[in-house]
């Protein structure tokens, strides 16, 4: 008679011996994800340090090249870690600056006061006073035309400081400098007189906090209308047609110009940094080298760093008052370097 055997029993723990790698599994999983998540986040940190470092290079690029023009410089500086330095001092410095806007008077303050609390109850009582809908196009089209109009009007002095009579002024005469009467050319003016003066930083700087508040104000300004915009319903398959000849006009004419012109004033922030508050103080130098052809000795201003990269160093000195010379020194060949401090390149102060 055959007998069938009884299934093994299983053994003991085996039952645990099978989940050991599931969850070994799901552990695996686990430390995988969140490795992915450790790189996705890496990538973004990555491209996004790339972007700012981009961005600040374009900017401390700008600024460069404004400063050098305005000295009338040949190109000084060419290191691309200069670049992002003088870039990313940009973002910090202009936010530091904004507490150099002039402080107004008493009186002055009470009129802003006063000025603000018209606007909020003039703000109030449109928000909640009912209007027909070609009564706020027709608002929305008129806040347009004053926005551009103040732009037009604003350009031209927020560009004051790269003004052709800025330009060169380590060689420029001032009987080459024209005195137009025109109010952005006495800005340019006022700036030039206060490049070319000790003691006028100060001044530089409130002009410089002036435009970045005034660019701030405009871009704010920008997006309000824009939000405006999006409310009323533009030109829109439902849009009135009582209201569509102004939206027509509003969308092709002052919008798209105030967009531009706000664009321009935030595009030229680091220029204007460059000229108002990239420092033109330089150290003076004596230095002698030596002698391996002639012994040199130089004095001037010390226009590059000193960095071990550097093959030469370039020194100022002034020939003439409508003249300078620029000495190209090997640094391999520098023998002893005395620096001392100075006033601004502008002044011409150097140490006899």
């Amino acid at each position: 008679m055959a007998t069938t055997a009884a299934p093994a029993a299983p053994a003991p723990g085996s039952a645990a011996a099978g989940e050991k790698p599931a969850a070994a599994s799901s552990a695996d999983s686990a430390i995988v994800d969140v490795a992915k998540k450790v790189i996705q986040f890496a990538g973004v940190i990555g491209g996004g340090t790339t972007g700012l470092a981009a961005l600040a290079f374009a900017v401390g690029f700008l600024a460069t090249k404004s400063h050098d023009a305005m000295l009338g410089l040949p190109t000084v500086t060419i290191s691309t870690p200069s670049y992002v330095r003088t870039g990313a001092l940009f973002f910090s410095n202009s936010l530091q600056n904004l507490s150099a806007v002039p402080r107004p008077s008493i009186v002055q303050g009470l009129w802003v006061v006063l000025a603000a609390a018209l606007l909020a109850a003039l703000a109030r009582w449109v928000g909640t006073t009912p209007r027909l809908k070609l009564e706020e196009t027709a608002a929305y089209l008129a806040s347009y035309l004053l926005l551009l109009g103040f732009l037009v009007l604003y350009l031209p002095v927020h560009l004051a400081a790269l003004d052709p009579d800025n330009k060169a002024l380590l060689i420029a005469q001032p009987a080459e400098h024209t005195q137009r009467t025109d109010l952005p050319h006495r800005f340019a003016h006022g700036i030039r007189e206060d490049l070319t003066h000790a003691g006028r930083e100060d001044s530089l700087r409130s002009r410089y906090a002036l435009q970045c508040v005034v660019a701030g104000v405009v871009v704010y300004a920008a997006i309000m209308m824009h939000l405006w915009r999006r409310r009323l319903g533009g030109l829109g398959k439902d849009a009135d047609p009582a209201t569509s000849g102004l939206w027509t006009i509003a969308d092709y004419v002052p919008r798209p110009l105030v967009f531009c012109l706000a664009a321009i004033l935030v595009s030229t922030l680091p220029a204007s940094y460059g000229v108002l508050m990239t420092s033109n103080k330089y150290p003076c130098v004596e230095l002698k080298t030596s002698p391996v052809t002639a012994e040199l000795e130089v004095r001037g201003f010390l226009l590059s760093d000193l960095s071990a990269e550097a093959e030469s160093i370039t020194i100022l000195a002034f020939s003439g008052r409508s003249s300078y010379i620029d000495h190209f020194v090997d640094r391999k060949t520098i023998r002893s370097m005395e620096i001392t401090d100075c006033d601004s390149i502008l002044v011409r102060q150097v140490p006899q």
